[in-house]
């Protein structure tokens, strides 16, 4: 006697699914899903055990998300528009040198956005991201290009529940 194997979705699906319900109201969706991790892929991250683990856990199935969408309001003539840009591992973990940082600030400031790693992409004037240190703290934080990373009070799986 044959047993059926059960499919389990992962929360990580589920909270791709009610992403696009939720903004499945608007017009002009765009999804662009990345394919799965390789072990390729993982071989280029410096120090993966630093890498927290839901984040690792989400990349593994779709290392990278965008999602892009806007809405037309017929009432004002504006338009109102949204971006979602989960970063593949490598471009996570790759170089952010003249994005987050330049190479001429003070020491003190290069040697800590050295460390900052863009996770979700989501407007060419701001990003969320982590700090990749022995520390391995995973909450996320915001960055306007402008000021210090802000602490978002989150890491991976809450951002996503945030969204």
């Amino acid at each position: 006697m044959s047993k059926k194997k059960e499919k389990s979705i992962s929360p990580y699906s589920v909270d791709l699914l009610k992403i696009a319900k939720d903004i499945g109201v608007y017009k002009n969706v765009f999804f662009d899903i990345k394919r799965p991790l390789t072990e390729v892929d993982l071989a280029q991250v410096p120090h993966l055990e630093w890498v927290p683990i839901d984040l690792l856990e989400f990349l593994r199935l779709r290392n990278g998300v965008t999602v892009r969408w806007h809405l037309d309001d017929a009432a004002t003539g504006h338009r109102v528009e949204g971006k979602v840009d989960i970063r593949p591992i490598q471009h996570i973990y790759g170089s952010w040198q003249d994005i987050v940082y330049f190479g001429h600030e003070p020491a003190a400031w290069l040697a800590r956005m050295q460390a900052f790693h863009i996770v979700d992409f989501f407007a060419d004037e701001a990003c969320v991201g982590l700090f990749h240190t022995p520390a391995q703290d995973p909450e996320l934080h915001y960055y306007d290009f402008d000021a210090a990373p802000t602490p978002l009070g989150v890491d991976f799986r809450g951002y996503l529940a945030l969204l």
